[in-house]
């Protein structure tokens, strides 16, 4: 090293092929620690995210879960006195008509209608509030569909008569196998549900049918009526709570849009499942 080296070309070459490689390994090192660092941060991005959720699913639990209690409690506050005015506006109406003026019984029978409409609200809402708590408890027993099934149908002709709609009962059942293992009076609230939803919606002269039939292990309910129809938009709205299909200001029929989302509930604690079937009726299968 003591005079000026020089360099011969292949020496150059392999210096410039060694500089070149020294200076790839460089860079992947650089890349590699990058990546290291966006993993960590990324890593704890995911932590601090998972966390968030976390947190943010145990508030919304929570909040569930006290909605449904104050729910549960409100609804059995309100039903006490509720009853105590539909037992006594009744009591007032079995009075003998000298009694009580013609305008005065109108007032009463006013006053007991409000209050059975009101009160079968409350119930809806109690029942949605256990069922969405996970209170709700089946008394699985053995049945008669067609006997269930007549019993509901017949507890809505007079008010089929009154609005001129026809009912119809279409029985799929072998007598042989007209038995069926479920909770009688859950199913007994569904066919009233859908029936009732198919009456209020179907005009003077309409006709509402209720099909019940079994395939293998499963019970088929399925009611058609000739109402107004359901609008393909609205279909994802048809299960959901509170929710009616026409908007406030077009509202003409009364009702909090509780029946079909607590009817979805109890077919689906029965291991069911329950859709549209057309855009005139609603249908539920369960075991």
């Amino acid at each position: 090293c003591w005079e000026p080296r020089i360099w011969k070309e292949n020496e150059q070459k392999f210096l410039q092929q060694v500089a070149e490689h020294l200076a790839i390994a460089i860079y992947q090192v650089r890349l590699y620690n990058q990546v290291q660092q966006h993993n960590q941060t990324l890593e704890e991005r995911v932590i601090e995210r998972t966390q968030e959720l976390h947190d943010a699913l145990i508030a919304a639990q929570t909040a569930s879960l006290a909605k449904s209690e104050f729910l549960s409690a409100m609804s059995h506050e309100l039903r006490t006195p509720l009853t105590c005015v539909i037992g006594m506006s009744a009591t007032l109406l079995r009075w003998s008509f000298g009694e009580l003026s013609q305008k005065q019984r109108d007032y009463l029978a006013m006053i007991q209608s409000s209050g059975e409409h009101l009160l079968e609200l409350i119930n809806d809402i109690l029942d949605l509030s256990q069922a969405e708590s996970g209170k709700t408890v089946l008394n699985i027993t053995q049945f008669s569909l067609s006997q269930i099934a007549h019993q509901t149908l017949q507890a809505f002709k007079e008010k089929a008569r009154l609005n001129q709609i026809t009912l119809k009962l279409d029985l799929q059942i072998p007598p042989e196998q007209d038995f069926f293992n479920a909770d009688s009076r859950r199913v007994k609230q569904i066919l009233y549900n859908l029936l009732s939803n198919a009456i209020k919606f179907t005009s003077e002269g309409g006709q509402v049918i209720l099909r019940v039939m079994l395939d293998c292990n499963f019970a088929i309910i399925a009611v058609k009526d000739t109402g107004i129809g359901i609008a393909e938009k609205h279909l994802p709205l048809l299960f959901q709570k509170f929710q009616q299909l026409d908007t406030s200001y077009q509202r003409k029929y009364e009702g909090t849009g509780l029946g079909l989302a607590l009817t979805k509930q109890l077919v689906e604690l029965h291991g069911g499942w329950i859709g549209v079937q057309s855009k005139v009726g609603v249908g539920s299968t369960f075991t």
